[in-house]
């Protein structure tokens, strides 16, 4: 049972992939917010919809986030394959 709510569930991941032409990271992402109902309320406020318009908001939330998960959980990993770098770039 549990094997085929799996593979459904990929299905249905492959499905909104080729429909939307996102990618299943994003899929995945998109559902997990949507398990969050005080994130998505706070994600629909228009004025959030505004300050998300600004590239130096994102940037501090983004930071933000990153350095709460830092602070819970401790520092990312790169993943095997993922390439490693050693500064910004351009």
């Amino acid at each position: 049972m549990n094997n085929a709510l799996t593979q459904l569930g990929d299905a249905a991941k492959l499905y909104l992939t080729a429909q939307t032409g996102l990618p299943p990271d994003l899929i995945d992402l998109m559902q997990e917010l949507g398990e969050h109902d005080e994130l998505i309320a706070a994600l629909r406020d228009p004025r959030v919809r505004t300050l998300m318009k600004d590239r130096e908001t994102v940037r501090g939330l983004a930071a933000f986030i990153q350095q709460a998960a830092e602070s819970a959980v401790g520092p990312q990993v790169p993943a095997p394959d993922a390439p490693v770098h050693d500064g910004p770039t351009a």
